[in-house]
């Protein structure tokens, strides 16, 4: 069970930080 709460915390890193980045590519207009 530890592990896959560690897995799932990884997958919303990887989800917040390409959330931030298509953000940051739509705002550069």
């Amino acid at each position: 069970m530890f592990r896959g709460v560690i897995f799932y915390f990884k997958l919303a890193m990887l989800l917040a930080c390409f959330q931030i980045l298509i953000t940051n590519e739509l705002f550069q207009f």
